[in-house]
């Protein structure tokens, strides 16, 4: 059929064709409702002219074309223009309808010119491919619905204007071509079941009202320059929809903008491939973020526009990995529930896979975790560590809520040059945790990077009022900068570790460390204020600077391990000042150059040894504060570190161990106490190269050195302490002359020598004992031909065993020997005569008895083996015996002896001026008959020696035999 007419056609009439072509060559004007049909096969329906008018228009070519090559409805809007069959359709020009529907379509649809519509029914295509080359307008909210088995396309440089919702769904691909711009005043649905969505150069969609929505089986591509933006309802984007190829990215070099508040863009790659966005152009703006991936495959979100995209609010629940960088504030949160799409919380790399993936958030201001971020699976670990989480602030801070834990299943970073500021938790699977900068506790947190080897870093100070627990398992700790120093921590608290350092200063209400395998180490001042103080658990600890506590806290260190562990090391001045107890135990070693200081408050050390690498003090204050050493206590250098004790009034000193015995120390001071025990056996030899001083101790409080005590000098100031040398090795003094007298005790409480284990103590160059309540002897003195004198008058001398030796010629070595002088009364133990005393001044030494002997308890057998002058006060004893002697002995008191033994003294001249008596006393066990044997005989022979005087005063009475006898050279030998 072809109809010409020069003055147009108007036409209200059918037109029907069996396949055959309608062809309207000249305008046409519809006067009444049309339809055209040119049946099922190739009949082409062509209109060469304008077509108006305001009727319906219906036409059906089956397989045939239909092309409009001039304008349609533009001075008469047509009102419905209906296409049911053709294969393809054309419309050169613009095209004004009512409302545009086609039913079906084999090919392509293309409008060159606007289709516009303005009724409520709008544009409804269902076919294969549909073109928009001139742009669309809808008005009365008019829709645009498109249902194609191919391809959508907008065209380029195109402008549209819709009023309803626009719902294309597409086999194949979408395109919003270059430059076009799509303004929508509902909703959008962009839809391909499998193909993609492109969005080409500087393209713009809009949507006004409602959701927009793109859907694709494969990717969906932004490209520069190119925006899709919603400005009250939701930006969502899903691609890889039900895909089967393996195809379905997104490419967001562009912008996705909904800035409303309170609106959302969702990203859905499903189970498919990536989302990336070029740095440089693309942008995404919207007050909230949904990431969103499920499914097998790592699906990653690599989103870096950071000088462009500004998020409010980010929520992420993927497959894969998520890298976003946000050019302002950002809050990693939560998204409720909306348009289909679950409420998510916090980020999640583990939408339906088994091993997290990395999380990289960048802020270009403040960044908020609000809630969790979790890359570690509920159930465990992974296999891979690959889940690492990465924050960053650019030039602001991050804050971290009590609801925005951390789960890692790989290493965690933060940075922010204004502070990280955090109340979650950070949990990973043996990866390091790492804060580069300053970070401020606003509740309470916990690290936790399980049982392996991950290290937990502060790179900056560390601050705020509130609980810090850090288990790194066999992983390090460290602190590179201060702890507590603006705003003390509460709670400082290591569960496990390899080695923690600090180093810098660290001040928290206490700090508590549980284990550790390695070395903890305190660079700076270690300082707390509550009484739990310090307590320290595990193998190796380095002190450098100190230890303070204040409001009664303790220091507690607990070091196990065999050396090299085990071991504490306190740096030269690093002190610990404690308000409380300071206990430190170890099971190898203790190496220190530090101070120990209580207030009133016990000491208690114990290790193997301590080393002393600088002289130091340990005092536990003036009052009540006992002092436990339970170790062995050696120098660095032999005769260089001094070690100084002070338990106070109230407070006792303990030493189990040697002092010096492998390295001497150059002075060991005992500055007070109410009672010390140093060493445990005689072989826990104190050695100090330069003196041993006992400055005070309270009044009958025992200072005992059951060790012996070996030193150039010992010095006891007065205090009315006791004062016990009970090791045998005792050896005190140098042999050289200008070191005479290098034991002086001015101790007014008793004096002990011995304990009564057979103990041998040498004073080298004598001993003094000045004023003491009394001198128990429990063992032997030696001197080197140096004196001893032991008390004044009111200092009686106690033989406390059955044989006390006081020997000034070393047993013979120093035959000229040196005087030894009683200050006081000589008595026995028990007044049965059971306690002798052995005597030996040497060749020049005299023996000097400033009150009676055994007038309170009979001695046994005093023998004097040497001396030089002798004046016996009155003396009650089993027996006197004197080997030899180079001087007079005088008896000028009453000599009483009960034994068989009695009287037996060989000397140079005697001179009795008192009565000797060796009767038999019956309250005495083994009392017998004694003899009495003077004998001159031991001098030269001379006119001046030999000699036996016996003044007016002068008696012998005795039960045996008496025999005088002298080797005067000239007689008499015996002067009455």
């Amino acid at each position: 059929v072809n109809l010409t007419a020069l003055g147009g056609i108007q036409t209200a009439g059918d037109i029907t064709t069996t396949n055959d072509s309608v062809t309207l060559v000249s305008a046409t004007t519809l006067t009444g409702a049309v339809t055209i049909n040119t049946g099922s096969g190739v009949g082409d329906i062509t209109f060469n002219g304008t077509v108006n008018g305001s009727e319906d228009l219906t036409l059906a070519s089956g397989t045939g074309n239909i092309d409009f090559n001039q304008s349609v409805g533009q001075t008469a809007r047509l009102d419905q223009l209906r296409i049911v069959s053709l294969t393809d359709a054309t419309f050169d020009a613009a095209v004004s309808v009512q409302n545009f529907l086609q039913n079906a379509g084999s090919d392509t649809t293309t409008f060159t010119g606007r289709l516009n519509t303005n009724t409520a029914a709008g544009i409804n295509v269902t076919g294969t491919n549909l073109v928009f080359n001139g742009g669309i307008t809808t008005t009365n909210a008019g829709p645009v619905t498109a249902s194609l088995s191919a391809t959508a396309l907008i065209g380029p440089s195109t402008t549209s204007s819709i009023s309803g919702p626009v719902t294309i769904s597409s086999v194949g691909s979408i395109t919003v071509a270059s430059s076009a711009s799509v303004a929508v005043s509902n909703t959008v649905l962009l839809k391909t079941t499998a193909d993609s969505i492109t969005f080409q150069d500087s393209a713009q969609l809009t949507g006004s009202s409602g959701n927009v929505v793109l859907e694709a089986e494969d990717n969906i591509s932004l490209a520069g320059g190119s925006t899709i933006a919603v400005t009250s309802g939701e930006l969502i984007l899903r691609s890889g929809l039900s895909s089967t190829d393996g195809v379905g990215s997104m490419t967001l070099d562009g912008t996705l903008q909904a800035v409303t508040a309170g609106q959302t863009i969702t990203l859905d790659l499903n189970d498919e491939l990536a989302a990336t966005q070029n740095m440089t152009t693309g942008r995404i703006l919207a007050p909230y973020l949904r990431l969103l991936s499920n499914g097998t495959n790592a699906a990653t979100f690599t989103l870096l526009a950071g000088t462009r995209n500004d998020v409010d609010t980010l929520a992420v629940s993927t497959s894969g990995a998520v890298s976003y960088s946000d050019a302002d504030d950002l809050t990693i949160g939560s998204i409720a529930a909306s348009s289909g799409i679950a409420s998510i919380a916090g980020i999640s790399t583990l939408n339906g896979v088994s091993e997290g993936a990395v999380v990289s958030i960048t802020a270009n201001n403040a960044m908020t975790v609000n809630q969790n971020i979790r890359t570690s699976p509920v159930a465990g670990p992974g296999g891979l560590n690959i889940g690492t989480v990465t924050l960053s602030s650019t030039v602001s801070t991050i804050s971290i809520t009590d609801n925005g834990d951390i789960y890692a299943d790989g290493a965690v970073s933060m940075t922010a040059p204004s502070g990280i500021q955090t109340a979650g938790e950070v949990t990973t699977s043996d990866d390091n945790v790492t804060f580069n900068s300053a970070v401020t506790l606003i509740g309470a947190v916990a690290i936790d990077t399980e049982f392996g080897a991950g290290t937990i870093t502060f790179n900056a100070t560390v601050n705020g009022s509130e609980d810090l627990t850090l288990t790194a398992g066999t992983g390090n700790i460290d602190f590179n900068q201060s702890v507590g120093q603006t705003a003390r921590l509460d709670q400082l608290r290591i569960v496990s570790v390899t080695d923690a350092t600090f180093d810098a200063a660290v001040s928290a209400q206490n700090v508590l460390q549980d284990a550790g395998t390695g070395t903890t180490t305190f660079v700076g001042l270690l300082d707390t204020t509550t009484p739990a103080g310090v307590n320290l658990t595990g193998t190796n600890l380095h002190v450098v600077t100190g230890i303070n506590t204040v409001g009664t806290g303790v220091v507690t260190v607990n070091l196990a391990g065999i050396a090299p562990r085990g071991v504490a090391e306190f740096d030269n001045n690093a002190d610990i000042f404690a308000d409380g107890a300071v206990t430190i135990t170890t099971t190898t070693r203790i190496s220190t150059g530090g101070d120990v200081t209580t207030t009133n408050d016990n000491v208690t050390i114990t290790a193997l040894t301590v080393v002393l690498t600088q002289s130091i003090t340990v005092d536990s204050g003036p009052g009540l504060g006992n002092i436990l050493l339970d170790a062995g206590i050696e120098g660095t250098t032999a005769n260089s570190q001094s070690l100084i004790l002070d338990a106070g009034t109230g407070g006792t000193l303990t030493i189990t161990g040697s002092i010096g015995k492998a390295t001497a120390l150059n002075t060991f001071t005992l500055v007070d106490s109410n009672g010390a025990e140093i060493g445990t056996l005689d072989t826990d030899y104190i050695v100090a190269d330069t003196l041993v001083h006992i400055v005070s101790s309270e009044a009958g409080a025992l200072v005992r050195f059951n060790g012996g005590v070996k030193t150039p000098q010992v010095n006891a100031d007065e205090a009315g302490y006791h004062l016990q040398f009970a090791g045998s090795g005792t050896n005190v003094g140098t042999d050289m002359s200008s070191d005479y007298l290098s034991a002086i005790l001015r101790n007014t409480g008793e004096a002990i020598f011995g304990d009564g284990n057979n103990d041998i103590l040498l004073f080298r160059n004598g001993v003094e004992v000045f004023a003491a309540s009394s001198v128990e002897m429990y063992g032997s003195i030696y001197t080197h031909a140096a004196p001893v004198t032991l008390g004044d008058g009111d200092t009686p001398t106690n033989l406390r065993i059955h044989r006390s030796i006081i020997d000034t010629t070393s047993a013979g070595l120093y035959p000229m020997g040196d005087t030894i002088t009683f200050g006081g009364v000589l008595e026995g133990g028990t007044a049965l005569g059971n306690e002798n005393v052995d005597l030996d001044a040497g060749t020049s030494g005299d023996i000097v008895y400033m009150d009676e002997v055994g007038g309170a308890r009979r001695i046994g057998t005093m023998l004097i083996r040497s001396a030089r002058n002798i004046d016996f006060p009155n003396v009650t004893a089993q027996s006197v015996l004197q080997t030899t002697g180079t001087g007079t002995n005088t008896v000028s008191g009453i000599m009483n002896t009960t034994s068989a033994s009695g009287v037996d003294i060989t000397t140079t001249n005697i001179v009795v001026n008192n009565l000797v008596t060796t009767i038999v006393d019956p309250l005495m066990t083994d009392s017998a008959p004694g003899i009495v044997n003077l004998q001159a005989i031991a001098g030269t022979v001379s006119a001046t020696t030999g000699i036996i005087t016996m003044l007016d005063a002068g008696r012998i009475v005795s039960s045996n035999d008496v025999s005088l006898r002298g080797n005067r050279s000239v007689a008499p030998s015996i002067l009455v």
